[in-house]
């Protein structure tokens, strides 16, 4: 009976870690713990708008502010690793306009 708790629980662990439901939450951290990852002034000029496949998408208010965060896209991603866990995060996309991602 042991045996069979414990293959329960790695198969559960197996599924929260990897599974549909981990990146759902991923997403989450992401999106309301963006002030404190990038801090209050970025936070002020940009919104995270969609995770999906490692790729983070970032709404901006506009060009000025989407090339500075391209420059500091490094030191942010090791931010958001740092909280989510290495390579949650592939690349980060900054856009500016439409409050939704691109498809």
């Amino acid at each position: 009976m042991n045996d069979d708790i414990r293959s329960l629980n790695e198969i559960l662990e197996s599924t929260l870690r990897e599974g549909p439901l981990s990146r759902g939450l991923r997403e989450q951290e992401v999106l309301s713990g963006w002030a404190e990852i990038v801090g209050e002034e970025i936070a002020r000029h940009s919104e995270p708008l969609a995770l999906r496949d490692a790729i983070l998408w970032v709404r901006v208010d506009g060009s000025a502010w989407a090339q500075e965060l391209s420059l500091l896209k490094p030191r942010i991603r090791e931010r958001l690793e740092e909280r989510l866990g290495e390579g949650s995060i592939e690349d980060i996309r900054f856009h500016t306009g439409s409050p939704t991602p691109p498809q």
